[in-house]
């Protein structure tokens, strides 16, 4: 493994640690709050909810830039291994399309979860973040299913057909690339949207 691999591999490892461990914190106010009583008032109520609404959009915007962070590491790393057509190096780059895949899959649930709950002057923002967080775990999901097929022509010692294979697994991660970069940028979008919002109540 050389020192570029290296590198990527201990970026993608605290990247991943960061998505696990924010996605953690994430859970935890919302099950805090859950018990809580809704304001009898009107205007307590608006504001819970439009404050629900900027948090929701702010953990999928969280959850889209991490999951744009590991695809694009992991396309890094397929970049480097181009020429590596080992067996080691397309379980490792399957390893982390898997772990990409379950961020896009949880940034999506996070986007659409942001879009039920956007106040009306989000929901246009917020949709727009949903469909593109779909849209990118679509990508994504085909990506790792390209890595998991160099991964069984390498177990086959075919070089030719795994050299063929890690080509399509880096196509389909430069796809998904894209596709997380827009996912990530629609929920930032909303989610700021959602902040100038709350700021003039």
């Amino acid at each position: 493994m050389n020192t570029r691999t290296l590198v990527i591999a201990a970026a993608f490892a605290t990247c991943a640690a960061a998505y696990t461990g924010g996605d953690a914190m994430a859970q935890a106010p919302e099950k805090a709050q859950a018990p809580a009583g809704a304001s009898s008032a009107p205007a307590g109520l608006a504001a819970r909810s439009r404050a629900a609404a900027q948090k929701a959009a702010q953990e999928a915007a969280d959850s889209a830039r991490a999951a744009a962070d590991l695809v694009k590491l992991t396309l890094q790393l397929a970049e480097t291994a181009a020429q590596d057509i080992s067996h080691r190096a397309a379980a490792d780059i399957r390893e982390k399309a898997l772990k990409a895949d379950e961020a896009a899959k949880k940034a999506r649930e996070k986007a659409e979860h942001a879009a039920a709950t956007a106040t009306d002057d989000m929901k246009k923002l917020a949709a727009k973040a949903a469909e593109a967080a779909r849209r990118a775990a679509t990508a994504v999901r085909a990506a790792s299913g390209r890595a998991e097929e160099a991964l069984r022509k390498a177990a086959q010692s075919d070089q030719a057909q795994t050299q063929k294979a890690m080509k399509a697994t880096q196509d389909a991660l430069k796809s998904a690339d894209k596709a997380a970069r827009e996912s990530a940028e629609a929920g930032k979008q909303a989610a700021d949207k959602g902040a100038d919002a709350g700021a003039k109540k």
